[in-house]
């Protein structure tokens, strides 16, 4: 180990830089997985906590036809997807495994900006 050498990770904001470089942190690989979920048509957004981390939600909906849309009036609901640590559905992870303790969560959508702090 050499601790001696120092590992930049410039912030992308371009899908294409990250893939360039196949290097990034949490906000990257969300933008990119984001992208991947908006190409084949699904509704996303940003989730960014204040203790420094984001991640994706994408809106599903139910298939099952028996009209349980989770409390959700419209039939979608939102989705936690960590891109990252390849996690899916388990939004009590940072708190539950990490030991964060979450400050203050905004979701950035299409057509909303909101609090989604639980």
């Amino acid at each position: 180990l050499d601790c001696s050498v120092e590992t930049c990770f410039p912030r992308f904001n371009a899908c294409s830089a990250l893939l360039d470089s196949k290097r990034g942190r949490c906000g990257e690989y969300a933008n990119l997985f984001g992208l991947y979920c908006r190409a084949v048509g699904l509704e996303t957004r940003y989730v960014l906590d204040w203790t420094d981390h984001v991640w994706t939600e994408v809106k599903l909906y139910n298939d099952d036809n028996t009209g349980n849309n989770n409390g959700v009036a419209d039939g979608g609901w939102w989705c936690m997807v960590d891109s990252c640590e390849g996690v899916m559905g388990e939004p009590s992870m940072y708190e539950a495994g990490w030991g964060k303790a979450l400050t203050l969560m905004v979701a950035i959508g299409t057509h909303h900006v909101m609090d989604v702090t639980a």
